[in-house]
């Protein structure tokens, strides 16, 4: 039995890094739906989604500098009495990111000032259930986090710089 995968390429999830902290009502429910650099329309076709993303985090100022990063499903909700769709948030997960000394290079999708993350560490989630990790350390390439949509149409993702990292930004594939 011959089984293939749907190839995806890479999505930058937003054309310039991001800065700021966590927002205590930016997973708040709301009658408008989301958009802008953060978020991820995975319903465009208004009926299936992928089973997950695959996401690579990079940053700009230093080696070893890091910041924190929150993955949130977003689904709809239609109130029966109104017929009005919300937009309800989830967790997913939470990960604390770490910079590799691996730079970019000009004109490539991570920028030749951007350090590609080496260490990702799940500090919130389902560990090798809904979140899986490649953190290879010793500024190596190829750290990722691959997270399971549970059927969300829409993901966003909420970013902390801990005073550390003075920008990040993440990639993103469908799984």
């Amino acid at each position: 039995m011959q089984m293939e995968t749907l190839r995806a390429g890479w999505t930058k999830l937003s054309p310039t890094n991001l800065t700021g902290s966590f927002a205590a009502t930016f997973s708040a429910p709301t009658l408008t739906k989301p958009s802008g650099a953060r978020y991820i329309d995975l319903n465009s076709d208004g009926g299936t989604t992928c089973n997950a993303l695959l996401f690579k985090f990079f940053g700009t100022d230093a080696a070893n500098e890091g910041f924190l990063a929150r993955i949130w499903g977003i689904a709809e909700w239609v109130n029966p009495t109104t017929r009005r769709v919300s937009y309800e948030f989830a967790l997913l997960c939470e990960l604390s990111i770490t910079l590799g000394n691996n730079a970019g290079a000009a004109g490539c999708m991570i920028e030749a000032a951007d350090f590609e993350a080496d260490t990702i560490e799940l500090t919130y989630g389902n560990d090798d259930v809904t979140v899986s990790l490649v953190s290879p350390a010793n500024d190596l390439r190829g750290a990722s986090a691959l997270v399971d949509t549970l059927g969300h149409g829409m993901i966003a993702v909420e970013g902390d710089l801990n005073s550390s990292t003075a920008s990040w930004n993440a990639a993103y594939k469908r799984q």
